[in-house]
């Protein structure tokens, strides 16, 4: 199994999830940001395949052992995303993916399933469930690209690609494609798994489709 290095982004906690706000107060929006992370961290531990595991953000997040950090100093997600990249990717051997902090269906399987499209030699890009985010991007060996997280950022992450000469493969899979960013997103992951996530938002947490 071809190995893998995991970039990890993350907002400050009174930044992250502010499209929900209106739904969850700033302690629910702490335990859920925390929560997703948790998710994400305990399905790279489970992953054969995940050699690292980065996580770039403004505080050191509470984690266990093995995981490392890198500080962001800026507001811009993309500014400190290359930065990170510039620091982990020259010299390195292993393919590296950055991978959303934000994915509670994740398992350890879409990370194996990544690592092994990026050993192919392509740049790898999952899709979100609307096919317009990205909500991870897997780089070959040695490979630098500008990321363009953000609105319609699975075209600017293809163009950017083919800016550069490189083949671009789609991995298509639930645990890489669902992600929480409104409110419905919510109220499905709760009817598909009530737990920990209905204990993460508490018992004040009322939410409509």
């Amino acid at each position: 199994m071809s190995p893998l290095r995991l970039l990890i982004p993350r907002k400050a906690l009174g930044e992250a999830k502010s499209r929900l706000a209106a739904h969850l107060g700033d302690e629910p929006r702490r335990r859920l940001v925390e929560a997703l992370l948790a998710a994400v961290l305990d399905a790279a531990r489970h992953c054969p395949a995940v050699a690292e595991i980065w996580v770039l953000s403004p505080t050191r997040p509470p984690s266990p052992g093995g995981v490392r950090w890198l500080p962001d100093r800026g507001r811009d997600l993309n500014d400190a995303l290359a930065r990170a990249l510039g620091r982990l990717v020259p010299g390195s051997p292993l393919p590296l993916a950055v991978v959303a902090g934000d994915l509670p269906l994740l398992a350890p399987a879409d990370l194996a399933a990544l690592a092994a499209w990026v050993a192919a030699g392509a740049v790898v890009l999952a899709p979100d469930r609307r096919g317009e985010g990205t909500n991870a991007l897997a780089l070959p060996a040695g490979v630098a690209m500008r990321p363009r997280f953000g609105p319609g950022s699975l075209w600017l992450h293809r163009a950017e690609a083919a800016r550069q000469g490189r083949e671009v493969a789609l991995l298509r899979r639930p645990g890489l494609a669902f992600d929480l960013d409104r409110v419905q997103d919510l109220v499905e992951l709760v009817a598909l798994r009530p737990h920990p996530w209905r204990t993460a938002l508490g018992p004040e947490w009322t939410a409509c489709p």
